[in-house]
């Protein structure tokens, strides 16, 4: 059956500028749908092959590049900021309603790709409609878990990242659910991912975020609703299209916080690891704060020296660099004691290619353990960048404009 460009702009039409939520009633499905780890999904899966149907027709049509848009549209905020993972749930919400109407699949439900335990999907290398030639990930690709299931324990405050300030402030925050499995993701698969403004063009991108999603799923699950600050819940979101270019409705971050509101579930993971202690929560306003600041060396490297507070309890750090326009970053961060040099804390904060949107990018990473390790000795912190693929060429490495440790007493 052949459908003209106004055939399928007239049937996407309805889709995605119904308002919220986008559950079960938009895609006309009377059950609450599973979104399924793709690894035990067989190619003629029926979620599979709705979305292979669809992606030729949204091509065609133009609604694929108005997803392409609409993301690389960053005046939205929706990256560097809290409004980061809020933002993206309602694009895929909409892409999967979408997707249910061009492809006759009512309760299709977009797979997620597990990159923390599952290699790089095969059928995304050898199916034409989801292969990118310029894609760099190998075959084998899989990523550490622990680079983002440890980040489940995170306060909101270090898991979101933070308003962007403007003046006097930091303009980009980026919270380690963006910072940590999110961005290697997109640096190690490179092509359009590697490309804000164009990484939805690769179709991995729904199934990536797909597993972010579910990585904020599994964060809820840990955290009470009461978390969430009014600031947060009352950020408005805005910045999704339909097909026929007219604005879709805004909503609040507020209203998003539950995959159930949009028709959906995951299937619930036994084996993340237990919470041993509870989390440390956001920087609170009972105790005296005190702030160290970075030391340079370099225009790469530099420490923060914090000396022995022996009721120290919780601690944050915040970190904004220069990214290299085009090339990822490695952003290390280590602790030491200062008395005998023992490592009480390690992490990698992976930054995108943001000098392709912003002029600098900041981190918010929690250091929490590391001053109770050393509580009564004092610690010294050390920041590094690097390339996230070794250097090449004339890389020079993301320059570290300033880094602040927050320490609470």
């Amino acid at each position: 059956m052949h459908l003209d460009r106004r055939a399928v702009l007239a049937s996407l039409s309805a889709v995605g500028l119904a308002g919220l939520p986008l559950g079960s009633k938009a895609t006309g499905a009377g059950a609450v749908r599973v979104r399924r780890s793709i690894s035990g999904m067989r190619p003629d899966d029926p979620d599979i092959q709705a979305l292979r149907r669809a992606i030729p027709l949204m091509r065609r049509s133009g609604a694929w590049e108005a997803q392409v848009v609409v993301h690389g549209d960053m005046s939205n905020r929706q990256h560097t900021s809290w409004r980061f993972l809020p933002w993206h749930r309602l694009l895929l919400a909409r892409f999967e309603a979408i997707v249910a109407q061009v492809s006759g699949k009512a309760d299709f439900a977009l797979p997620y790709w597990d990159w923390g335990r599952d290699p790089f999907p095969k059928l995304f290398f050898d199916d034409p409609v989801f292969r990118m030639k310029n894609r760099t990930a190998p075959r084998t690709l899989i990523m550490d878990s622990g680079w983002f299931t440890a980040k489940l324990d995170d306060p909101f405050e270090t898991y979101f990242g933070a308003p962007r300030l403007g003046d006097g402030g930091p303009r980009y925050c980026a919270g380690s659910a963006e910072w940590s499995g999110h961005n290697l993701a997109h640096g190690y698969i490179g092509g359009d991912m590697n490309d804000l403004r164009r990484a939805p063009n690769d179709p991995i991108f729904w199934l990536h975020h797909a597993n972010v999603d579910r990585c904020w799923a599994l964060w809820r699950r840990r955290n009470p609703d009461e978390v969430y600050p009014k600031a947060w819940r009352d950020e408005v979101l805005g910045g999704f299209v339909g097909v026929d270019g007219k604005p879709a409705p805004t909503a609040t971050a507020g209203s998003t916080t539950d995959t159930i509101a949009f028709g959906y579930v995951y299937p619930h993971d036994e084996t993340l690891p237990l919470i041993l202690e509870p989390p440390t929560g956001p920087l609170g306003p009972r105790g005296e704060r005190q702030s160290f600041v970075l030391r340079p060396e370099t225009a790469n490297a530099g420490v923060i020296d914090i000396p022995a507070i022996q009721a120290a309890t919780r601690g944050a750090g915040f970190v904004e660099i220069e990214c290299e326009p085009h090339r990822p970053s490695l952003v290390s961060v280590t602790a030491h004691r200062s008395t005998d040099g023992v490592e009480v804390f390690r992490d990698t904060i992976f930054a995108v290619p943001m000098g392709i949107c912003f002029e600098a990018a900041a981190y918010r990473i929690d250091l929490s353990r590391a001053l109770q390790a050393s509580a009564g000795a004092g610690v010294r912190v050390r920041i590094e960048t690097s390339s996230i693929r070794g250097t090449r060429g004339r890389y020079r490495g993301a320059a570290i404009r300033r880094a602040i440790v927050d320490v609470e007493i």
